[in-house]
């Protein structure tokens, strides 16, 4: 989730980059004399001004600002991740408040290992390396078969399961 956060942000900063420079052109898909390519191609084609006008731009930063305060508004009342890693700084089950409940915690746990098993990480690779619709599709079948997870701000109590951290090429 903070990945796809970045790609937003990196997104709006474009945007205010381009509305800034007046720069918000594409490609025509037309040559430089105004003809079409025969084959549909955009080889060395001109530019003219986008459809959209900077007060639509500015619209769309202000929308995409809005989505990023709504998700920072979704996280209010979620668990933080504590500082450190799991097993070294904190103890995982303790930090998720399951500490009256360990047969829960145990099936989390061993649910999670599952799903990271069948994900197909590359483990030769670490955790925050390994392909974004792999973690993203761990973090939706964790919180799809223990919603419980849901509690917790950017999915650190399933990425901090032991077996991801130990098996997945460490914590780096």
């Amino acid at each position: 989730m903070a990945q796809k956060d970045s790609a937003k942000m990196l997104k709006l900063k474009m945007t205010r980059a381009a509305i800034a420079k007046g720069k918000n052109k594409r490609r025509t898909g037309r040559k430089q004399d105004g003809s079409p390519h025969k084959d549909g191609r955009h080889g060395s084609t001109d530019f003219r001004e986008d459809d959209l006008s900077k007060e639509e731009l500015e619209a769309e930063v202000r929308r995409l600002q809005a989505k990023l305060s709504d998700r920072g508004k979704e996280d209010e009342g979620r668990i933080p991740k504590p500082k450190g890693t799991a097993g070294n700084s904190y103890n995982l089950c303790t930090a998720m408040g399951l500490d009256g409940d360990p047969e829960l915690y145990e099936t989390i746990r061993t649910d999670v290992r599952e799903i990271v098993h069948r994900a197909g990480l590359d483990y030769s690779l670490v955790w925050n390396k390994q392909p974004l619709g792999v973690i993203t599709r761990i973090f939706d079948l964790a919180r799809e078969r223990h919603p419980i997870l849901r509690r917790y701000a950017h999915d650190w109590a399933i990425s901090g399961v032991p077996v991801i951290t130990a098996r997945v090429g460490g914590t780096s």
